[in-house]
């Protein structure tokens, strides 16, 4: 069978706006395979082997992945500089940054104070 002559069954792609590839379609199945593997094996994990939960899975995911790879190619198009702006006279600015690494987990929190001058 030539490349060109195959045509997916037109089921899988009812209720998808987009033409999924193939290629993401391929790369996502073998993903959700192998979580399904993962949780078999490591989370002793009941899998089930029905199709049907496993294709609209699949689809969907693949459709989650195309939509991302739209939006991030408008996204990228969009540039823009970020800097930090002093605050008039007299106002003092308070600025404020927190991360963590699991929950619970290690996290940090700053704080800076700054003026039209510079930190306080």
């Amino acid at each position: 069978m030539s490349k060109s002559s195959y045509s997916p069954p037109r089921s899988l792609f009812e209720g998808f706006p987009l033409r999924i590839e193939w290629r993401i379609v391929f790369a996502v199945t073998l993903w959700r395979l192998w979580t399904r593997r993962c949780d078999f094996i490591m989370k002793n994990e009941e899998v089930s082997l029905e199709m049907s939960p496993l294709i609209s899975n699949v689809m969907g995911t693949a459709k989650e992945v195309m939509l991302a790879l739209v939006k991030s190619k408008h996204a990228a198009a969009i540039s823009f500089n970020v800097k930090w702006v002093p605050p008039d006279d007299g106002v003092v600015k308070l600025n404020v940054d927190g991360a963590a690494k699991g929950n619970p987990g290690i996290a940090c929190a700053v704080k800076t104070k700054r003026d039209k001058k510079g930190p306080l």
